[in-house]
Order: C-alpha cells, then structure tokens, then sequence
C-alpha cells in the first residue's frame, strides 16, 4: 500500500522527484533488512523485548504476543524510515556544497550584455 501511495503521489511532481521518492524507499527496505537482521527469536534481549512488550500490551487491556510482536515488526519499520530520510538529506546536502563552488564560477551576465527578444 505505502508503495502504491508513493508512486500515486509522484505523478504530479517533476521527473526528478520522483527519482527521490524511488530513492528513499530503497533506502528505507535496505535499512528495513539490516535492522531485521538484528531481530533473532532465539536471542535473550529478543525474547526479554518481546516479553515486556506482551506484558505492556496485556497491562492495557488488549494484549497478545502477537500484537507484541507486530509492535515490533512497526518499530523496525519506523526506525528504517527516519535512516532513509536521513541518507536522502545527507545526499541533498553533499550535492548542495559541491555546487556552491560551481554557481561561483559562474559569469555574471552584465545588464548591457542583456539582448531583448523584440
């Protein structure tokens, strides 16, 4: 569904934003796996996470394993976010400082040098 939204959304935005977006959400599936990596069922800090998720679920009122489990699957999944937000402004800003020095050594066009189209 996200996939669909974003590629809805770009339609009316110009060729290369649309780049962006397919970028960040690249970004966002390559963080998504390396965190995933880290989740392992049969590690202790795992199973203790998951635990006092279920615990905190089941405190509420409406708790499961499951749904501590899906918690957690959402957490990943927002923390991948804000990594490929962030790797999308760091490209952003590196571009912008490497055309600092181009828009330098650009000529000023001089008023006379200016021709009407009349």
């Amino acid at each position: 569904m996200t996939g669909r939204l974003l590629s809805t959304g770009a339609r009316g935005l110009p060729p290369h934003c649309g780049r962006n977006i397919t970028e960040l959400a690249q970004r966002a599936q390559f963080h998504q796996a390396r965190l995933a990596e880290h989740l392992i069922p049969s590690s202790l800090s795992y199973q203790e996470g998951l635990r006092r998720a279920a615990q905190h679920f089941t405190t509420a009122g409406s708790g499961t394993q499951r749904q501590a489990v899906g918690w957690l699957g959402q957490l990943v999944q927002n923390q991948a976010s804000i990594l490929a937000y962030i790797d999308v402004f760091w490209c952003f800003a590196i571009f912008a400082v490497v055309m600092i020095p181009v828009a330098l050594m650009l000529k000023s066009i001089g008023s006379q040098q200016v021709q009407m189209g009349h």
